[in-house]
């Protein structure tokens, strides 16, 4: 199964099989809308030095489908950006049939969590179940 932490300050996105975790990838929760593309992650902190303008931060915590004051042709709303880093994390596990746990920051609305799963799921992996962030943090089983 595989665990993805939700923050806009870094996503975490990790694995457990039998007795044993991983973490897969660490990405910081920024994107740069260019023309034609969408960067997320570390490919966004590198392009943000030539144009910060383009820069969007906190569009998991602001997640909406409502359109951005600063729009690009792929993504108008903070859903598509979500979806831009949610594809780059979790795309190359959707073969593998494995579920994703989310861990979730306890801010989110009630309109913000159906939006949350639709994103999710639309990158091929199914959503096995929500946990409030805070609580995963301090469980004591590992991720």
């Amino acid at each position: 199964m595989l665990a993805l932490d939700l923050t806009d300050s870094g996503l975490l996105l990790a694995r457990r099989r039998g007795e044993t975790s991983e973490v897969l990838t660490e990405a910081p929760g920024i994107a740069f809308l260019g023309d034609d593309t969408t960067r997320t992650g570390e490919a966004a902190v590198e392009r943000i030095r030539l144009n910060p303008l383009l820069a969007h931060t906190n569009f998991w915590r602001g997640l909406s489908t409502e359109d951005l004051t600063r729009p690009s042709r792929l993504a108008r709303t903070t859903a598509d950006i979500a979806f831009a880093q949610a594809e780059q994390l979790l795309g190359p596990h959707k073969s593998d049939g494995e579920s994703v746990l989310l861990a979730v920051p306890a801010g989110y609305s009630r309109e913000q969590l159906p939006l949350l799963l639709g994103v999710i799921n639309e990158t091929g992996v199914r959503v096995s179940g929500l946990v409030d962030a805070a609580l995963a943090a301090c469980s004591l089983e590992p991720a």
